[in-house]
């Protein structure tokens, strides 16, 4: 199977819509995540913001990308669990729980720092600025609703 980042966004969102359950919300989750990093980081390099800090949001944006496919990985692992037993369903369901955490910590922390340097954001770029912080905040909404509900498909398992 073809990684979901190396398709095409064509290809990427006519696999999102199948009747599948992945790629998902997390993955769209960090897909949007890494948007909205991008364009934090081309907003903070045309304002000359400091690029060690620069250099972290590309690292965040990097790991985004990675992890929609970790993601959609992550939660087939879930799918493929459901006929194998209670054990290795709660197992899959602890490592679908990890990817939208993490989705979830790379946008609190990378909109922590956009209060930091808006203030120094170039005028002609506060449009892309606000856009990369509402798709961080979308990113971050998604993948704290993907997180709850693996947690509670988690504690129904082990109350069952």
């Amino acid at each position: 199977m073809k990684k979901l980042v190396n398709k095409s966004i064509r290809d990427y969102t006519k696999e999102l819509a199948r009747r599948t359950p992945t790629p998902g919300g997390g993955s769209s989750a960090a897909l949007v995540g890494a948007l909205g990093a991008a364009l934090l980081e081309m907003s903070m390099g045309y304002s000359g913001c400091p690029p060690a800090r620069i250099a972290q949001v590309r690292r965040v944006r990097l790991r985004f990308v990675q992890l929609v496919d970790k993601d959609a990985r992550a939660y087939a692992g879930v799918v493929r669990s459901w006929e194998r037993g209670r054990l290795r369903k709660k197992r899959a369901l602890i490592g679908a729980v990890k990817v939208p955490r993490e989705i979830f910590r790379n946008c609190r922390q990378l909109l922590g720092w956009t209060d930091r340097f808006s203030g120094r954001i170039k005028f002609t770029l506060k449009g892309d600025w606000t856009a990369g912080r509402l798709f961080l905040n979308a990113a971050m909404k998604s993948a704290s609703l993907s997180l709850n509900q693996n947690l509670k498909t988690l504690k129904k398992l082990q109350h069952s």
